[in-house]
């Protein structure tokens, strides 16, 4: 939780974090407290995230944005996310904010690939070249 205080934006609701083997869903929201809840999966550091940045930056995708997507979904059609009916539209979003936030720049080329190779087709090609420039030269 330390480094969601270096995001761009504040999360508003309250939030948590839990650490797991898993990597079913991970963020989550309760309607009935308003916490969101990032389940961290622990086999990504030392893979994936390489850095503080790259941990910042996730936070940017997860506890901000999807936090905040499914505390907008629940605010406006009172349902719970569903992969099927949001799964698309929710990583769209969190890719789309991610990548323009200070922390990207900073972040890991594994990170950047990492990125890049599960949701390069979330983002317009032009906006994929700009952000991923980085990756794309090798």
């Amino acid at each position: 939780m330390y480094y969601s205080q270096f995001i761009d934006e504040e999360i508003t609701n309250p939030f948590t974090v839990s650490i797991n083997n898993s990597f079913k869903q991970v963020t989550s929201f309760d309607p009935k407290t308003g916490l969101i809840t990032f389940h961290f999966h622990k086999p990504g550091l030392g893979d994936f995230i390489k850095n503080r940045y790259d941990l910042i930056n996730l936070w940017e995708h997860e506890g901000f944005q999807h936090g905040k997507d499914h505390v907008k979904l629940w605010n406006t059609k009172k349902r719970i996310y569903t992969f099927a009916a949001d799964g698309n539209n929710f990583e769209v979003n969190a890719v789309s904010h991610q990548i323009k936030t200070s922390s990207w720049s900073k972040t890991s080329n594994d990170f950047k690939e990492y990125i890049s190779f599960w949701y390069s087709d979330k983002v317009p090609a032009t906006v994929y070249h700009r952000y991923f420039k980085d990756i794309i030269k090798k």
